[in-house]
């Protein structure tokens, strides 16, 4: 009968070890693909969005709006590729409000691009500079700072779940060690009475 209380013991402290790890694979698959995969997506986000300005820049210039219609879309489904990627991983309050902020704010720059299009197809190439260098300039630099936050929110999202994944280890480590004490303190003691 110790025998099997002993078996029994270092099977509840395997089973409870068993679980902890569980845990904290799962946590740490959170981390991957809600705090770390969803930076290299913000990252293709702002390329693709810079890539667009450069080359509404570039059409500006040399007046060749053919030539980089297929470019400047060719960047926007790769943004909006991104989007849809890094959308799914947004967890808070704040992410959906910043995202909202950067949606909103590159529909304008969107609309804006567009216009300067119509205007230098229809020869007013002052108005489109205007546009291109006034307000759109403006929107750019608001998405710059919307760029920053979000990406502080990102990394104080992954800070959060790395913390509490170092919480969830300690504490499965302190449990580990109190229930191999009780479990050696019983074969001991179960020890001492077969002994007897």
């Amino acid at each position: 009968v110790s025998f099997l209380i002993t078996a029994a013991i270092a099977v509840i402290i395997g089973l409870f070890g068993i679980s902890k790890l569980q845990a904290l694979d799962a946590a740490d698959t959170l981390l991957y693909e809600k705090g770390a995969v969803p930076i290299g997506d913000w990252g293709d986000i702002m390329q693709a969005t810079y890539r667009i300005r450069t080359n509404m820049r570039d059409l500006f210039i040399t007046g060749e709006l053919e030539a980089y219609a297929k470019r400047i879309a060719d960047r926007v489904a790769e943004r909006e590729k991104a989007e849809v990627a890094f959308e799914k991983t947004i967890m808070t309050d704040a992410g959906r409000a910043a995202w909202k902020t950067y949606k909103d704010n590159q529909a304008k720059i969107g609309e804006g691009n567009k216009k300067v299009r119509d205007l230098l197809s229809a020869g007013k190439r002052s108005e489109a500079q205007t546009l291109l260098y006034g307000e759109l300039n403006t929107l750019q630099q608001e998405q710059n700072k919307i760029y920053d936050e979000m990406t502080a929110l990102k990394m104080k999202f992954a800070k959060d779940l790395s913390d509490q994944n170092s919480k969830t280890t300690s504490s499965a480590e302190k449990a580990m060690y109190t229930l191999m004490a009780i479990g050696a303190l019983l074969a001991v003691g179960l020890g001492i009475v077969i002994a007897r």
